[in-house]
């Protein structure tokens, strides 16, 4: 990971552009965990097919964490499933599989990486908050 993220870091400014960076990454780091975390270029191909509020709902981890009751009883509304009332330990009950509670993440990154992620993501989550609206916008940030 380290490699990774040293190798991110050392790319030149004019990869931040999005065809450049998709191409870049669409060639080299499909499955590379940033990439994962452009999820505009992942709801883009899903969007046409599956229309936003009609077949496809959308939500976002911090809200669930936050409100998961109602999180998930919006979900059920989506699927026309009758409301419910969740337990709020199995909620928020952690089920990781066992081995991957021991492994302790660490929550420490330094201003330069966090300043260069914030650039990099930039045009994507402006590009998400465009397509699913204003309450995504800044969210990460």
């Amino acid at each position: 990971p380290n490699q990774t993220a040293h190798h991110w870091e050392s790319l030149p400014e004019e990869q931040f552009a999005i065809p450049k960076l998709q191409r870049h990454l669409d060639q080299k780091y499909r499955l590379n965990f940033l990439y994962r975390g452009l999820y505009s270029l992942q709801l883009k191909y899903w969007l046409p097919q599956f229309p936003l509020n009609d077949k496809l709902h959308v939500v976002q981890y911090e809200k669930f964490k936050a409100h998961p009751n109602q999180i998930l009883n919006d979900i059920l509304e989506f699927v026309e499933a009758p409301p419910h009332e969740f337990q709020d330990e199995l909620v928020t009950q952690d089920h990781r599989p066992l081995l991957s509670k021991r492994i302790k993440a660490v929550h420490y990154l330094n201003n330069n990486t966090r300043a260069y992620l914030v650039r990099l993501f930039r045009p994507y989550n402006e590009e998400l908050a465009t397509m699913l609206g204003v309450e995504w916008r800044n969210v990460w940030e």
